[in-house]
């Protein structure tokens, strides 16, 4: 048996999980961890000497603290934001103090997948560790799986139970339905439409689904009723319901919207900083399709 280091973003698998099954979130997603570390015992005889989990458990459903320590799994608490949340860089950094002090660890085991894990897979690999990625294929960022070898991906997937794995199959997002749009000085009033400031050159219906989804994201609760959505937080909030795609994809997504003339993108001056801002074409036809007001 080969010593490794098992550590867990408990937010990545459970936000996944949460909208698409009827099951009990604690016992799915632990018992799918349980199974994963029995899968790295048999499958690659690997013994996980290190076991950590991370989340920010006071806004995850409660069980989990009680469960990962029956389960000899060390919990971290990390506090999270309405833009981002903590559980990678906690997880990051215990993954480089152990790579440091650890010597007779020679693999890594992360049940993750975000974006924001390349550059600690990077420097793993680079350390001349083995590594290996678990996580929902489907909902792994794009460029960490163009990063990791085939064989050195694990498919969460396959530890569900079969209801949840029926479940997971079976769920379709939530389709677009017409919201009204508020303004934040006015209680409970529809607000009038705010139109770009720069005009727009054409207006083409979105048919994409993706593109479709990119716009959906604009009204949702965190951005609605505002006049403005700054890029920065909507790229974050992008990677909930695309995080399967790259960066480089989601990003795309943003200019389809520009090229089609439902959005344009503004950079204004903060003074010490640039930044951008995103401007809804309220004439535009699938704007005023989904999300009249």
């Amino acid at each position: 048996m080969r010593s490794c280091a098992f550590f867990v973003d408990v937010e990545n698998i459970a936000y996944f999980l949460k909208p698409r099954i009827s099951s009990d979130l604690v016992a799915s997603v632990c018992e799918s961890v349980r199974k994963l570390r029995t899968y790295l015992n048999e499958a690659h005889e690997l013994s996980c000497i290190v076991q950590s989990a991370y989340g920010d458990f006071e806004r995850l459903e409660g069980g989990f603290l009680r469960s990962f320590f029956l389960m000899g799994i060390e919990t971290h608490n990390v506090v999270g934001t309405d833009h981002k949340n903590a559980a990678d860089m906690g997880l990051c950094i215990e993954a480089m103090k152990t790579l440091y002090t650890r010597p007779e660890i020679d693999t890594f085991v992360l049940m993750a997948g975000d974006r924001d894990y390349i550059p600690l897979v990077q420097h793993l690999r680079q350390s001349g560790r083995q590594l290996l990625v678990c996580s929902f294929r489907a909902t792994t960022s794009g460029d960490l799986l163009n990063l990791v070898e085939e064989k050195s991906f694990i498919d969460t997937f396959q530890f569900l139970s079969e209801d949840d794995q029926l479940a997971v199959n079976s769920y379709i997002l939530p389709s677009l339905e017409p919201v009204v749009a508020v303004n934040p000085s006015s209680k409970g009033q529809a607000a009038e439409p705010k139109v770009p400031k720069k005009p727009v050159r054409r207006m083409v219906a979105i048919d994409d689904e993706n593109t479709l989804i990119a716009l959906q994201v604009l009204f949702d609760d965190k951005f609605k009723g505002k006049a403005e959505v700054w890029l920065k937080p909507y790229l974050y909030e992008l990677q909930k319901p695309l995080g399967h795609l790259a960066e480089y994809e989601r990003k795309a997504l943003l200019g389809n919207l520009e090229d089609a003339g439902a959005i344009e993108v503004e950079k204004r001056d903060g003074g010490e900083n640039y930044y951008s801002v995103i401007l809804i074409n309220w004439d535009h036809p699938s704007v005023q399709k989904y999300f009249p007001g």
